[in-house]
């Protein structure tokens, strides 16, 4: 069940109720912000964990760099955002 587990690196700063998750594009290998609520995302992650009002670069469900489907994105997990210096930023877990 702790498969299912997913770190946040804060709360969506545009819909206040949704948690920021990290994604990778399978198609590309971009790293980026989803809102687990509104959808919304952010093209760079450490700018929206530092900054949750900063304007969000579109909504799902394309990558913002190369325009994939999300069927080819996969969440992020704590290991994998150490790979890209991005443990630091986790500010949680949850379901």
């Amino acid at each position: 069940m702790t498969s299912r587990v997913r770190p946040y690196i804060g709360q969506c700063g545009f819909c206040g109720q949704g948690l920021l998750r990290v994604m990778r594009c399978k198609s590309c290998q971009a790293v980026i912000a989803l809102c687990d609520e509104c959808e919304l995302l952010w093209s760079d992650p450490v700018q929206v964990a530092q900054d949750p009002q900063v304007r969000s670069s579109g909504a799902f469900p394309a990558c913002p760099h190369c325009g994939t489907d999300p069927s080819e994105f996969e969440f992020l997990n704590v290991p994998q955002l150490g790979a890209y210096n991005l443990e630091s930023y986790i500010q949680g877990l949850s379901f």
